[in-house]
């Protein structure tokens, strides 16, 4: 019955009656009746088998039922041949090791094993001492075997010669990238010594500069090493196109400092990181730093895909995370403005116009960010905001920087360095600069700013949790310029770092107030108290706070004012739900 069912259906596939199917028709046929797809090879490997290597890919009726029989050993032996396989690749990478794959042709052969067809595998193989995968294997398994068997000596020679190919071919590839870590750290350090002399050299031609100006041409006559540059050293009373440029650099350069160095212990992965020296972190983070200059000067950082740590995901896009800057807002509008104009002459409502632009806002600021993506954006940033300011400083459009307005954005410039240098995490630098770029003059849209200062301060409790207050919570010690000395510029500087440390300070006291061991039991106890009590304490100690205010500060003990600052925090965190007191006390944390 089997047979007479068999002709049948070959009849029914033999449509133009040519007395033979193609292997293209055996194969539909096949996948048809098995539900389940077959190599092509096979089919061609099992006519070939049958029909001989004269068929020409063409099987006739009365081998039909023979080359069925031979695609169901094929099938058979192709999945037990898969499993094993899978057994011999541990580590799940989609291939095994030259000698694997010998054992595994010794296995499935077993006596009948040939060296013929062993050496003809071999041969065949583009790059013979590369791995092995299934699919270049499993047709020389399923294949009848060429040739006699082997005897066991001559098995065990073979194995013996192909483990010392690998032997070789591992040694050879670990000397090759020896030797490509060796090339890449001794181009680190001497990028990094080239940095170096280019620095001293610059710093020789600023100091030569600097006394030729102020001692004119008797400088001269005397030695570099014998002038006091600081005691010399000459007001600044003006910003010049340098100082702003370099400032904005330095600016970036700490955020994309940050950016790369999270992208380094991602590929290293946290653990090995830690364990390395110092010195070592140094030199891998000079090699990735040195390689993203050259994509940088080339303009070719679109290929940084490439680069270790590239693939680690950010839950913001740069947009996200930092909205536009003083700079880019202005291009924003500009096009926003464009675009306003081509919906009106659509014929656009006033009401549709905004919905849609905000549509494109909200899908602007939507989706995650890779690193390689991230540092694409930066370098873009840096490039608008350098082109806007240069197009400023040289008066383009008829709107030339006064010496005030330089004044005023060299210092904003320079306290979002010291914001990018506080933090961490580069998430949490590129939040806290894209907030200190807003002024409430250029203000962009307050709901999203309200988000990003939200963020921040639950990123802030986040990397401070459960740890004790930082002994340099304090900050390092402001060297201020004499007073002698000092010019506008200089006292700008000073100001803007000890504001910007005294804010710092405040920030991290709080923090500690809100999550301290301290804080455990005052929040405690402010839970056990009813609203109307904690409405009732709060108002007192406001009053207590006020009263503080107006006498002299100083009178009152430091454990009397902690205590007050910790109270409130304490009541006023304990009369709100957790989602809420999060979201406020991010706010400000930020």
């Amino acid at each position: 019955m089997g047979i007479l069912d068999l002709e049948l259906m070959f009849d029914l596939l033999d449509t133009d009656l040519r007395g033979y199917l193609t292997s293209n028709q055996l194969q539909d046929f096949h996948e048809s009746l098995y539900y389940s797809t077959i190599d092509s090879r096979q089919i061609e490997a099992a006519i070939r088998s049958i029909c001989g290597d004269g068929s020409r890919g063409l099987c006739p009726r009365e081998q039909f039922t023979d080359v069925l029989h031979e695609l169901d050993r094929r099938k058979i032996l192709e999945e037990k041949i898969y499993w094993d396989f899978k057994t011999v690749d541990v580590e799940g990478k989609g291939r095994i090791s030259l000698k694997a794959a010998l054992l595994l042709f010794k296995a499935v052969h077993n006596e009948l094993f040939s060296m013929k067809t062993w050496r003809s595998f071999l041969s065949q193989r583009e790059y013979p001492e590369l791995d092995v995968c299934f699919d270049e294997i499993k047709m020389f398994l399923c294949n009848l075997v060429d040739g006699g068997p082997c005897d066991k000596e001559e098995f065990d020679e073979e194995e013996k010669a192909i483990s010392l190919q690998c032997c070789d071919n591992e040694y050879t590839n670990l000397k090759e990238l020896e030797k490509l870590q060796e090339d890449e750290a001794s181009l680190a350090v001497d990028e990094r010594e080239r940095m170096q002399q280019a620095n001293k050299l610059k710093q020789g031609a600023e100091r030569r500069t600097k006394r030729l100006d102020h001692e004119g041409v008797v400088a001269l006559l005397h030695e570099d090493e014998e002038w006091d540059e600081k005691a010399a050293k000459k007001a600044r009373h003006k910003v010049t196109a340098t100082d702003l440029i370099q400032a904005l650099r330095t600016k970036y350069e700490v955020l994309r400092d940050k950016l790369l160095l999270e992208m380094l212990k991602h590929h290293i992965g946290e653990g090995m990181w830690t364990v390395l020296s110092e010195d070592e972190q140094q030199e891998r983070f000079m090699q990735l730093k040195m390689r993203i200059q050259r994509l940088r000067k080339d303009g070719k950082l679109d290929g940084a895909n490439g680069l270790p740590g590239a693939g680690l995901t950010y839950s913001f896009n740069l947009l996200a995370l930092m909205g536009f800057s003083r700079m880019g807002e202005e291009i924003q509008r500009l096009e926003e403005s464009e675009r306003i104009k081509q919906m009106e002459d659509e014929g656009k409502s006033n009401k549709e116009i905004e919905e849609e632009l905000l549509q494109l806002r909200d899908k602007a600021l939507q989706g995650h960010a890779k690193s390689e993506q991230l540092l694409v954006d930066l370098e873009q940033r840096y490039r608008q905001d350098k082109e806007m300011i240069t197009s400023k400083l040289k008066g383009a459009n008829t709107n030339t920087m006064a010496t005030e307005e330089k004044l005023t954005e060299y210092g904003l410039i320079i306290r979002e360095e010291l914001r990018a240098r506080e933090e961490a995490k580069f998430e949490s630098a590129a939040l806290s600069v894209g907030i200190a770029e807003r002024l409430k003059t250029q203000l962009q849209r307050p709901k999203d700013d309200r988000k990003r200062q939200e963020q921040l301060g639950k990123e802030r409790l986040l990397h401070r949790k459960g740890r004790k207050l930082p002994r340099n919570w304090k900050g390092e010690e402001l060297n201020y310029s004499a007073l002698g000395d000092a010019g506008l510029v200089d006292v700008l500087e000073d100001t803007v770092r000890a504001l910007e440390r005294k804010h710092s300070m405040e920030r991290e006291l709080l923090i500690y107030f809100l999550q301290g061991r301290e804080s455990v039991q005052a929040r405690s106890a402010a839970k056990k108290l009813s609203a109307d009590e904690r409405s009732n304490q709060l108002l007192v100690l406001r009053n207590s706070a006020t009263r503080l205010a107006r006498s002299k500060f100083n009178s009152t003990s430091s454990e009397q004012r902690a205590a007050l600052c910790n109270s409130p925090g304490s009541c006023w965190a304990g009369g709100r739900g957790q989602a809420r007191r999060h979201e406020g006390v991010s706010r400000c944390i930020s």
